[in-house]
């Protein structure tokens, strides 16, 4: 991410930090906070207390999930880079609650299609080899069933927050 690229709280952003909306996590949010002015990526950096990639992460989440908006060098990123930033998981989630939830996402999504999306989500041993899942399983339901997506984006919230509990 260029350091020089200018970032812009959304009026989505600006409705988590008023109401707490989305329940975001603190590092999320003191993005947000550290946006009610525009800044670039280094001045966002720089004055943050938690480690620049934790925060770039934070960004390039944020951005896609529509919180944060850029200006500059990358503004206009790919679609599939913006996918993949929606739908990564976190490497400390808790496996077993994020396959159940994938799971019940497949069944609810492509029923009687499902099967061949929740036998690849079983036999998943790490958070790495589920995510790989998941991008599979993102691409599959933006052409068969592309109203599912914000759905899915929610489970890949609520999966990443059961890190940030653990």
């Amino acid at each position: 991410m260029e350091a020089s690229t200018r970032l812009s709280i959304t009026a989505k952003g600006e409705d988590e930090l008023k109401h707490r909306l989305y329940k975001l996590s603190i590092r999320k949010r003191s993005v947000l906070v550290s946006l009610e002015t525009p800044h670039t990526v280094a001045q966002v950096v720089e004055r943050s207390v938690f480690q620049e990639d934790e925060i770039l992460d934070e960004i390039r989440t944020l951005t896609g999930e529509g919180f944060v908006t850029m200006e500059g060098a990358e503004a206009s990123p790919r679609h599939g880079d913006q996918q993949r930033g929606r739908f990564e998981l976190n490497d400390a989630i808790v496996l077993s609650e994020a396959k159940y939830l994938l799971i019940d996402f497949c069944v609810d999504s492509f029923g009687t299609h499902a099967q061949t999306f929740a036998d690849g989500i079983r036999v998943c041993k790490t958070a790495e080899s589920l995510a790989r899942s998941v991008e599979t399983l993102a691409k599959a339901a933006e052409k068969q069933c592309p109203d599912r997506l914000p759905a899915l984006f929610k489970i890949i919230q609520e999966i990443n927050e059961t890190a940030e509990q653990a």
